[in-house]
């Protein structure tokens, strides 16, 4: 059996995180049972118990075609108005394909520091350890990509790139800038 004392401390625990009251119980004792906010023949106080459940959409393993990637770009933040130019360079790097047929990561090996990944092309310098950056860049930036194997997931590749353009807008004052091979379009 519970005691008040371990309600309480619960109740406060819970209330730190967040809930706001345990459930009920219902007691044996002396053939009582309590109800919320009763207190009962023994001392016993109940207070029910909320559990706020959060459900997390699952994240968009593969795109179909530029508009799929597109519009899986405009879901995970990235600017309307620069779609067109996030068109090009989708088909530029990779013909707007995540993965290959055989289900394996787009991957150019011929890049610089162990290729690029992904329908954007992503580099491995992002994922590189560095003393300014010691887990590496993209792992820094807390959207769930350590390792360019992450990437095999569509949505989490836009919002690496997502995040690689925000960062180098604010950096260079241009947001395409690392992937100035696919100016001319």
């Amino acid at each position: 059996m519970e005691t008040l004392l371990f309600r309480a401390t619960a109740t406060i625990l819970l209330a730190l995180i967040g809930v706001t009251a345990l459930p009920p119980l219902e007691t044996q004792k002396n053939g009582q049972s309590g109800h919320a906010g009763e207190i009962t023949a023994m001392g016993t106080v109940y207070v029910p118990l909320t559990i706020p459940v959060v459900t997390t959409p699952p994240l968009q393993a593969t795109i179909s075609g530029c508009q799929d990637a597109l519009d899986l770009a405009v879901k995970v933040g990235w600017p309307l108005e620069e779609m067109g130019v996030l068109a090009n360079v989708l088909w530029r790097e990779s013909r707007c394909t995540n993965q290959y047929p055989d289900g394996r990561l787009v991957h150019n090996p011929n890049d610089p520091k162990g290729g690029s990944w992904c329908a954007m092309q992503l580099n491995g310098a992002h994922f590189e350890r560095t003393d300014w950056s010691p887990r590496g860049w993209m792992a820094e930036q807390n959207i769930g990509v350590r390792y360019p194997a992450d990437l095999r997931n569509a949505e989490l590749c836009l919002r690496a790139a997502l995040a690689l353009y925000q960062y180098a807008e604010r950096a260079y004052g241009d947001g395409w800038q690392p992937w100035t091979a696919t100016r001319g379009w």
